[in-house]
């Protein structure tokens, strides 16, 4: 806990603009976003998480983007990775995060279903998006902002500044990902994607699917990994890589049967 509060009531004090929402106890990031989105009465929203700096022609550089492309409804952009003292470690977000994902402007869909690869903190969101995508799922820690650049894709186009508009800060302090938590997380992040859109492809079924099997191995859910991986063939039954994983947890499986009788 710092004095956080007590600088952007400094702040509040002197312009208008500035309104502080503060939770009376930690009740995680997607929540607090939440209450953003409730007091949200313009055309647009941008995020700045934990201890992130945008650079001053950050929303002057997203916002004409937006006016010159009405169809984009989110803007994202590089950001240059920091310390704990704001020293640039000489790392960019996208080429550290996510170099294997070719396409970060236009229709992002069948990018985004795969991994998250958006810096949050670059994040501006038209208002009409966050009509249509609703709130952050409460019920995740970790990727809460992934199933809701899911939602924004499905309709919406994305563009990518590569020109860093920030700050992406790296310390102590910022909440680590947990190897079992983040297994965890995935696993409910695939969950609610699938259950918001009941009418996807088989292809992204069978990499949702593939994605909960994988992560449910990790934490030793051998029979739901079965299932998961069985799920992900009926979508793709060409995809070999998933066939070995679904033979391997047969095999466990059947091994497990075994010893409890």
């Amino acid at each position: 806990k710092d004095n956080s509060v007590e600088i952007l009531r400094e702040w509040e004090k002197k312009d208008p603009r500035v309104i502080v929402l503060a939770n009376q106890a930690n009740r995680g990031a997607a929540a607090s976003q939440n209450l953003a989105l409730e007091k949200v009465s313009g055309d647009f929203m941008a995020l700045c998480d934990a201890d992130d700096v945008w650079y001053p022609q950050k929303l002057e550089t997203q916002l004409a983007i937006m006016a010159r492309n009405p169809k984009v409804g989110l803007v994202h952009s590089q950001a240059t990775i920091v310390d704990s003292q704001g020293k640039s470690t000489g790392q960019e977000f996208t080429k550290t995060y996510s170099a294997a994902t070719p396409r970060k402007s236009g229709n992002v869909f069948d990018q985004i279903i795969r991994t998250n690869y958006l810096c949050s903190s670059s994040t501006l969101l038209r208002r009409e998006c966050l009509d249509y995508a609703g709130e952050f799922h409460t019920q995740l820690r970790y990727l809460y902002d992934w199933t809701y650049w899911v939602r924004v894709a499905r309709k919406y186009e994305f563009a990518f500044v590569a020109e860093p508009l920030l700050s992406y800060r790296i310390h102590g302090a910022r909440t680590a990902l947990d190897g079992p938590g983040y297994n965890t997380a995935r696993i409910t992040a695939a969950e609610l994607i699938l259950q918001a859109f009941p009418d996807l492809q088989s292809k992204y079924q069978a990499q949702l699917f593939y994605l909960l099997g994988t992560n449910q191995l990790a934490l030793g859910r051998r029979q739901n990994a079965h299932s998961s991986f069985a799920n992900s063939l009926l979508s793709a039954p060409w995809k070999c890589k998933t066939w070995i994983r679904w033979a391997q947890t047969l095999a466990a499986t059947n091994e497990g049967m075994q010893t409890t009788r």
